[in-house]
């Protein structure tokens, strides 16, 4: 990728940045938009992104009935993540050059059921192709 500030071919900063856009519970399911953006390596200019949604069921059973207005949920706790697919699906090792790169986002989710004031806490995650992210 070419940056505009540095005027030349640069690499990305990894682990790509990550932020929360919107988070809510949902039909006992907790969802958060995260939008994940690739870095200049050299300079820190924002080059490509994306927004994937993830989400995480709760599992929580303290009575019958329980909604979505009996959990509170806290700002989630998001780290950016990526990966290479360096094994086929039988096993066999990639090319270098056929590899596909992902880019992420690990979304930490924290809520308190107000019925009996326990607080818990959900890890979920999310990823992209790199080829699915646009340039800015």
């Amino acid at each position: 990728m070419r940056c505009d500030q540095c005027n030349r071919f640069v690499s990305y900063d990894l682990p790509p940045q990550a932020e929360i856009l919107d988070h809510e519970i949902a039909n006992l399911t907790a969802k958060a938009q995260v939008r994940i953006v690739l870095t200049c390596a050299e300079c820190s200019t924002e080059l490509k992104e994306t927004e994937i949604e993830i989400t995480a069921a709760i599992e929580h059973a303290c009575g019958e009935g329980m909604s979505d207005d009996d959990f509170e949920m806290e700002e989630p706790d998001v780290e950016g993540t990526d990966r290479i697919e360096s094994l086929s699906k039988k096993g066999r090792a990639i090319p270098a050059r056929y590899r596909r790169t992902f880019y992420g986002a690990e979304v930490k989710f924290k809520y308190a059921c107000q019925r009996c004031e326990e607080e818990i806490e959900l890890s979920a995650s999310g990823e992209s192709p790199a080829s699915e992210f646009d340039e800015l």
